[in-house]
Order: C-alpha cells, then sequence, then structure tokens
C-alpha cells in the first residue's frame, strides 16, 4: 500500500500544532509498514499510489475527480475549528446553503472550491465528535465514512525521569499572537496576581502584536521565554510548572492541553463547546479572558494546582494515531490486515 499527501500550501506556513500533527501522523503511519509520498500541487507527473490523503481541501474537484479516475481512495482531513464553534443551531442552515450555492454560483465555479470531495471521499478524518458532527451535517459527509482520530504527542511527554524546568505559576505554551490571546491574558494574570510563563516565540517576528505583548512583560507576574523550544524543553517546562492553560477562543483539539496532560500538569481549556464535549469533566475551563469571571476562575485553578489538583485522562501517543489512520487506509482498500 502507498498513500500520498497532499497540502495546499508549504507546512512552514503552518508551524505549530498542524504541521506537527501532518508530520507525526505520517511518520507513524510508515512504522505501520505504510510506503508515503508527496503529491505537490506543482507535480506535472504524480507519483502512483493506492491513496491520495488529502490534509487540507483540494483545489477543485476537477483535482480529487482525477484521482479517482486513476484508482485512487480518497480521504479528507481537515481543519473546521472555526466554523464548530459557531451556533449549533446554525449547522443545518449551512448545509443547504451550502447545498445551494452550486445554483447560486453557477456549478462551474462552485467545483474550484473543491468543497464536494466530502460527500465522495472514502474517508473523512476528523480531531473530535464535534468537527465529526460538523462534517456530517453542514459538509454532508457520509455519517459511516467520518472517522474520528485525535492528536497525539510525542513519548518524550510521558518520560518521568525528564528533569523539569521549575516554576511556581502557570504555563502559558503558545505563538505570540492575537489568536491565542497573549497580551489579553498577560493582563489577565496581573489582574488575578497568579504567575504566569509564557513559553514560545512570536507567530511574527518584530510584528506590533510582539511589541505590544513584550511590554507586558515587566511585571512579577507575567514572564515569557520566547526562543522556540526543543520538545524535550517543552516536556521540561510542562513537568515543572504546577499547572497549564489556553485561552484562545478558535481551538480544535490543542497539542498544548494534551501535552501537558500526557506529562502530569493539570489543564485548564478555553470554554469552548467542541472541547467541553471532548474533555468533559476531566478538566477545568476558562470564560475568555477579557471576562470578569476569568480573574476569579485562573485564582481558582492556580490555588488547586498548588495543593496537588490531579487530572486523568487517556492521551494517546502519535503511533497510536499512525495505527489507527493506518487500519482507515487498509478498510477502505479492503486490506484483509485491517
Amino acid at each position: 500500500m502507498k498513500v500520498l499527501y497532499y497540502v495546499g500550501y508549504p507546512l512552514a506556513w503552518a508551524e505549530g500544532g498542524h504541521a506537527i500533527q501532518i508530520r507525526e501522523t505520517i511518520r507513524a503511519v510508515e512504522t505501520c509498514g505504510v510506503e508515503t509520498g508527496w503529491l505537490h500541487p506543482e507535480d506535472t507527473h504524480p507519483p502512483s499510489g493506492d491513496v491520495l490523503h488529502y490534509f487540507s481541501r483540494p483545489p477543485s474537484d476537477a483535482h480529487w475527480q482525477l484521482a479517482r479516475q486513476r484508482g485512487l481512495r480518497l480521504v479528507i482531513s481537515e481543519i473546521h475549528q472555526g466554523a464548530v464553534l459557531r451556533p449549533r443551531w446554525q449547522w443545518p442552515l449551512r448545509g443547504q446553503f451550502g447545498h445551494l450555492l452550486p445554483l447560486l454560483m453557477g456549478r462551474g465555479f462552485h467545483a474550484t472550491t473543491g468543497v464536494n470531495i466530502y460527500t465522495a471521499a472514502d474517508a473523512a478524518l476528523a480531531l473530535t465528535e464535534a468537527e465529526a458532527d460538523y462534517m456530517r451535517v453542514v459538509m454532508r459527509a457520509p455519517a459511516d465514512r467520518v472517522h474520528v482520530v485525535t492528536n497525539g504527542v510525542e513519548p518524550v511527554f510521558f518520560d518521568g525521569s525528564v528533569p523539569p524546568e521549575l516554576f511556581s505559576g502557570l504555563l502559558y505554551a503558545a505563538y505570540i499572537c492575537e489568536r491565542k490571546n497573549s497580551i489579553a491574558v498577560a493582563q489577565l494574570a496581573k489582574r488575578a496576581g497568579v504567575p504566569v510563563k509564557f513559553v514560545g516565540p512570536p507567530l511574527e517576528t518584530d510584528s506590533a502584536y510582539a511589541r505590544a505583548f513584550a511590554k507586558e512583560v515587566d511585571d512579577p507576574f507575567v514572564c515569557w521565554v520566547p526562543e522556540p523550544q526543543t520538545r524535550l524543553r517543552m516536556a521540561a517546562h510542562y513537568r515543572g510548572a504546577c499547572g497549564s492553560f489556553l485561552a484562545s477562543q478558535n481551538e480544535g483539539l490543542p497539542l498544548a492541553l494534551l501535552e501537558s496532560l500526557a506529562a502530569g500538569t493539570p489543564v485548564m481549556a478555553p470554554d469552548l463547546p467542541n472541547l467541553r464535549q471532548h474533555f468533559g469533566d476531566a478538566i477545568r475551563y476558562l470564560p475568555p479572558p477579557d471576562q470578569p469571571a476569568a480573574v476569579g476562575a485562573l485564582q481558582d485553578f492556580y490555588a488547586a494546582c498548588q495543593q496537588g489538583l490531579k487530572q486523568s485522562l487517556q492521551v494517546p501517543t502519535w503511533d497510536d494515531v499512525g495505527r489507527h489512520v493506518a487500519n482507515i487506509y487498509r478498510q477502505i482498500l479492503n486490506d484483509p490486515k485491517a
């Protein structure tokens, strides 16, 4: 079996969770004995294969239809985190609107979006049950072809022998950018009187946002490690903090939460419906950082962490993820090993 992968943009543009997801999934699939290769946008003579796995939507219906004509099975993985967070009552309306778009835009123009792959793909992979439901309701993917394949973590985050980078406060592991609410979280830390260590470089070097964030660091409750960190070093940061949290309002299934849980450090997630559905009552939740209730929630979480808060949640490794994905490939190819 050979699987070709397609990403419609350079992976360097997606440094962070999505790039890690793609690279680690492919590496783990290879350990299962699957041959892999890349299908690049500029390829005029694409390599042969059995499955074409899109990690972003195809550039057009013609793209996946040609792959289908050449005998490839089709798999689609696409992040829908922003759309999933829209009110649930809007989903059927959005699905109906999408069904009418060919009539409004013209079938030729609509085909350039590549969106029809969801009705034709042999498998659609979602990170969470909420995202899987969105694929069924809005994207009209056949229910029996939608699979939930969560993110995983590297073994180093489970390694209890990693020396901890000791910090008595909470860890905020994320790029410094507006989407991660870095400035609002720094200001929340000051209002709450809770020490927070930010670990992560600016998403855009020397941006106005990064410069504004840097001005927040001159405070006893806000410190920053701006240098890019190795995975080993990140494990040390998680293990050394008393707790870890995120407060961004647009998340799918953040690696920062999974990595912290794997390291044995309790987490608090943004109070988003998809994350509540996934984690349930196993973790704590934080209101948006600019809301008054966020101060008390952060203080309570910090106090609980200082008192030894324990959270129990099974976190898969990327090898677990690779085995799951490889089995899906085998199923759609009717491979008896599945």
